[in-house]
């Protein structure tokens, strides 16, 4: 192999692996925080003492749980005479069941019930990405039903009539993330490369190592690795903070947080990513700087 053939050789190599490598540390990320349920649980986790999620929660719950009563309809029947009485009753209704859900919502169990509620979430979306959708919008969407129960049972101590003898099914949840139809299948695809970031990394690392062995001058080829995924890791940084922005923007109001989570994790991780790169990039120079000192001595007292 020729001096110029194995050079061109180790760039190309080089070109690959820096472009494979920020979707590397992506999907590893993914696959540890987003694909992993305990990874999952664990970020989302601490949302359950945001005063944002615990507001959307209440509201959402409180409309779902006074919908699914039957005051209203009881309300409606009675004789015009008797409608104020039955519009004080809805009013006292929904008081009583918000005083409920605030309750539950700001209890020691309700961490619990987050976690539960995540983790059927997680679940139902994992399938429904792993399927690809169905053609129209894909949703993580947190089920109520959890704390719906935990509120009929709130009530039930408070002594509200009826409450125990009503099945509270209540189909309402709370949208964190909605993936476009249009946007389903891209998303299926990422999520198929998730699965195997494991397999991508190793790509990444033998590309890396090829591009090296390649090289004639390898320790200089090191130090452009190191430079290449040090540049690799700061344009993720970039990308970190436009997409967070992006669905900052475009989530439901309180569902932003979210976002805020996912973000900090990633930003974490890319922080990691970053610090390794400088460690190497550290070595690369020492290394080249070595070599070149070696040749110095080398040509300052030749052989001879």
């Amino acid at each position: 192999m020729t001096q110029t053939f194995a050079r061109r050789t180790s760039y190309a190599l080089l070109a690959l692996a820096a472009v494979l490598a920020p979707v590397a540390v992506t999907a590893l990320w993914a696959q540890q925080h987003l694909l992993s349920e305990k990874g999952y649980l664990a970020t989302v986790a601490p949302l359950a003492a945001d005063p944002s999620v615990q507001s959307a929660v209440s509201q959402a719950a409180t409309d779902q749980i006074v919908s699914a009563l039957p005051v209203d309809s009881i309300a409606s029947s009675l004789p015009s005479v008797l409608q104020g009485v039955g519009a004080l009753a809805e009013k006292a209704e929904r008081t009583l069941v918000s005083a409920a859900v605030s309750d539950v919502v700001h209890s020691p169990s309700f961490p619990s019930l987050w976690v539960q509620a995540n983790a059927t979430a997680h679940e139902q979306f994992g399938a429904a990405m792993a399927a690809g959708g169905s053609g129209g919008d894909l949703r993580l969407t947190i089920g109520l039903d959890p704390i719906v129960q935990a509120v009929r049972a709130d009530l039930v101590r408070r002594g509200v009539p009826g409450v125990g003898d009503v099945p509270l099914y209540v189909p309402g949840h709370v949208v964190m993330v909605t993936v476009p139809g249009a946007q389903v299948r891209s998303a299926h695809v990422a999520w198929a490369l998730v699965r195997g970031a494991q397999w991508l990394a190793m790509a990444v690392v033998l590309l890396a190592a090829a591009a090296v062995l390649v090289a004639p001058r390898r320790r200089w080829m090191l130090l452009l690795e190191a430079v290449a995924l040090l540049a690799g890791v700061g344009g993720l940084a970039l990308l970190t903070v436009a997409a967070h922005a992006f669905y900052v923007a475009h989530s439901p109001v309180g569902a932003h947080v979210f976002g805020d989570a996912l973000a900090a994790s990633l930003g974490s991780w890319v922080r990691a990513w970053g610090l390794a790169a400088t460690a190497v990039l550290a070595v690369a120079i020492a290394a080249v700087l070595g070599s070149s000192h070696e040749w110095r001595a080398r040509n300052a007292h030749p052989a001879g």
